[in-house]
């Protein structure tokens, strides 16, 4: 091939200058010759692996885009996906995904072949029928570092021999086939970076030493799993982390003390499958206030009780606190307060806990806020005219009273439901703004806002209904 073409020239030009140079004539027709067999085979087994993985994966089918150079006489650094060191034409990457167009012709079981390309630093196999277990052999080499199987079928577990690569990130997300107990041989490669584990249906619990080798790690997420027990005191060795999500697991205990030490988290997102009744519990930890670059904060579906703690005014880069499903305490006032400072703010949701008194104008006068829900709580008073700047507003079952603002307007998605508010009603609030079980202008009946029952129930719906929360990034 031309590529093959192009190494040898470079190869047999540096040979030359550099034995004639020392007047080592013999030697440079040797050096020749050796060179000229190794970088034959090197690009042999490099063709011969690639052509046989793609056989084995019903390559013919994969689209045009592929089979316009795989299996082909073309050289294997103009394929589809291939990209080759610049300087010595092997192959370092492999991409196999809808970036190239679509591949749900793909299917078969994950071959060993790849293993056999000892240049090979990063691996994308994704959105398609790959099935199978992760092949041990893909791991003879030691360049791997980058791994990319989201989206496909392939089992766990995953090979001991992974820990033999410096690999830096990977990304199972979405295999749902995987099973099975929660990948620990991960924590045994420290190494790794980033770490994506969403949605893969995984059980068991994670280990106490996970975290202790991991100082390099900056993301990890492990969202939408079953997994339970608690977080690992290991957690603390995880330095350099910038985010950590576990979200929609079965986890419960504190929030680990250990996870003060990440003092570089820009994203910290803790919340669990609101139907276990479980989650994490305790008192808000104190030295949060101490992530001084955290832009998003999320402790839903707890079981956190108290108050703010006033450390928290510290965050002022944080766009995002979500805090619904708690059983936090304490008057709106003094969280207002706290969140002062936090001039970047858009989004503050503390819905379904125990918060007390009435709306400050503060909170309306917050440059940057935009969504304030907070539905299902104790609050009392009449709603401030400058709310009205809010494009999502939801504070329904609650006890507020007297008349909606004429500001209010239907720009602002808002819910007023359950309160005590009486007519006139805007013509876009007739449903959402009646008192349902309350009365106009009277004290509410037992049925007051609690977390359990039918309130938190029809909150809970409401809530999700208009934030569309079961699919956000913040859910």
């Amino acid at each position: 091939s031309s590529s093959l073409f192009s190494l040898l020239l470079t190869r047999f030009w540096t040979g030359i200058m550099m034995m004639l140079h020392h007047g080592n004539y013999c030697g440079t027709l040797l050096f020749l010759v050796v060179v000229l067999m190794v970088t034959i085979a090197a690009g042999q087994d490099q063709f011969t692996a690639l052509t046989s993985f793609f056989n084995a994966l019903n390559g013919h089918a994969w689209g045009s885009v592929y089979n316009a150079t795989w299996g082909t006489t073309a050289p294997i650094c103009t394929w589809a996906g291939i990209r080759c060191n610049s300087t010595t034409s092997s192959v370092i990457s492999v991409t196999i995904n809808n970036g190239y167009g679509p591949i749900t012709g793909l299917s078969g079981t994950f071959p060993p072949f790849l293993g056999g390309i000892e240049t090979l630093t990063s691996l994308t196999i994704s959105g398609c029928n790959l099935t199978g277990t992760i092949p041990a052999e893909l791991f003879d080499n030691t360049m791997l570092a980058y791994i990319d199987l989201s989206n496909t079928f392939i089992s766990g577990p995953l090979p001991t021999e992974i820990s033999s690569v410096p690999l830096q990130y990977i990304n199972l997300n979405g295999i749902k086939t995987f099973g099975g107990d929660f990948p620990a041989i991960l924590g045994d490669i420290p190494t790794l970076q980033e770490i994506y584990l969403n949605d893969m249906d995984m059980t068991g619990t994670m280990p106490s030493t996970f975290f202790a080798s991991l100082s390099s790690l900056r993301k990890f997420s492990s969202d939408d799993n079953p997994i339970s027990g608690t977080l690992p005191p290991s957690l603390g060795n995880a330095i350099s982390l910038t985010q950590f999500s576990i979200m929609s697991h079965n986890m419960s205990g504190t929030i680990e003390p250990s996870l003060a030490n990440c003092v570089l988290l820009e994203k910290l997102l803790l919340n669990t499958i609101y139907a276990s009744r479980r989650g994490f519990s305790g008192t808000l930890p104190d030295w949060i206030g101490n992530f001084r670059n955290l832009n998003q904060l999320n402790l839903s579906s707890n079981n956190l009780t108290g108050t703010i703690p006033s450390s928290w005014s510290s965050l002022l880069n944080l766009t995002s606190i979500h805090m619904t499903f708690n059983r936090i305490t304490g008057t709106l006032a003094s969280i207002a307060e706290v969140i002062a400072p936090m001039t970047k703010l858009e989004t503050l949701i503390f819905s379904v806990s125990q918060i007390e008194g009435t709306i400050p104008e503060s909170l309306g006068n917050m440059p940057s806020l935009s969504l304030l829900s907070l539905g299902s709580n104790l609050l009392v008073g009449t709603l401030p005219e400058n709310l009205s700047r809010m494009v999502v507003l939801t504070l329904e079952n609650n006890r507020f009273s007297g008349t909606i603002p004429v500001t209010y307007n239907r720009t602002a998605l808002a819910s007023l439901w359950g309160n005590r508010l009486c007519p006139p009603y805007p013509t876009w609030c007739t449903t959402d703004c009646t008192p349902r079980w309350q009365t106009c202008d009277s004290l509410p009946p037992t049925t007051t806002t609690t977390t359990t029952g039918i309130a938190f129930n029809a909150a809970s719906s409401i809530i999700r209904h208009n934030l569309n929360l079961a699919t956000s990034p913040f859910a």
